[in-house]
């Protein structure tokens, strides 16, 4: 009988949570050694060279995004391309040898594995993750966007979850994905609710804005859609350089 589990990425640690608990409850023992930052981003890799060539945009070149040193950068910045990642004279810097900052401020990673076996061992596979990155602000139309659920009806966030933004700026759904044949599972509605319980507390700490965004690109992606509308989000305008991807947000 197959088994999930469930594991959050941060700066330089992985640890594995008890996935029938609500509550973050870390288990005690250290991850298998497949379950690492590194096949976590080759899954990811895998995963997204398959939907683009299905979508035919064999032109998307999926290392810019799906490979460690990026990954390891937005665990540790967020969107910032440069903070505190260059040293005075503008050399980088190695990161893994930084402090971790407030999650609030950087990345975060969920996600699933299965194993075939009851025991904790080395025979698991990825199934699903999200990755949620600090950004500064909400991509632009921030107000008064048209929803995709009706044409004549607009979304404004308030002036006090702007006020917000404006001083914490927005946690961001960089990535996410879950294997084809587990995508009626549930797997990233879980992976959601957990990041939305972890965004409500940075809010409630005044670390965060409690807004969520994420991008994606409606004609290839309809499913996203759906999934976004029935998790609450807004929005599906274009925004200014998204190259005809959409921006949708929800505060938690």
């Amino acid at each position: 009988m197959s088994k999930t589990h469930l594991y959050r990425f941060t700066h330089n640690k992985t640890e594995e949570l008890d996935a029938s608990r609500q509550d973050d409850v870390v288990l005690p023992h250290p991850p298998p050694a497949n379950v690492s930052l590194p096949m976590l981003c080759g899954f990811s890799a895998i995963l997204f060279m398959n939907e683009f060539d299905r979508m035919g945009a064999q032109n998307i070149d999926v290392a810019q995004t799906c490979n460690m040193s990026e990954w390891q950068r937005r665990l540790f910045a967020g969107k910032s391309h440069a903070e505190h990642t260059q040293d005075s004279q503008g050399e980088p810097i190695d990161i893994a040898s930084l402090p971790a900052k407030h999650p609030a401020r950087s990345g975060l990673i969920y996600a699933t594995t299965t194993t075939a076996g009851d025991n904790h061992d080395n025979n698991e596979s990825f199934t699903a993750f999200l990755f949620v990155i600090h950004k500064h602000s909400l991509s632009k139309p921030p107000k008064a966007v048209t929803t995709t659920t009706s044409s004549s009806s607009t979304v404004d966030i308030s002036s006090e979850s702007q006020q917000r933004v404006d001083a914490l700026g927005v946690t961001h759904i960089w990535l996410c994905g879950s294997a084809p044949e587990l995508r009626r599972q549930h797997l990233m509605s879980d992976l959601l609710a957990r990041v939305e319980r972890d965004v409500a507390a940075w809010k409630a700490q005044g670390q965060a804005s409690g807004v969520i965004s994420v991008h994606t690109i409606p004609q290839h992606f309809p499913g996203m859609v759906q999934f976004l509308g029935r998790q609450g989000f807004q929005g599906g305008l274009r925004y200014e350089g998204g190259d005809g991807k959409v921006v949708y947000w929800k505060e938690v």
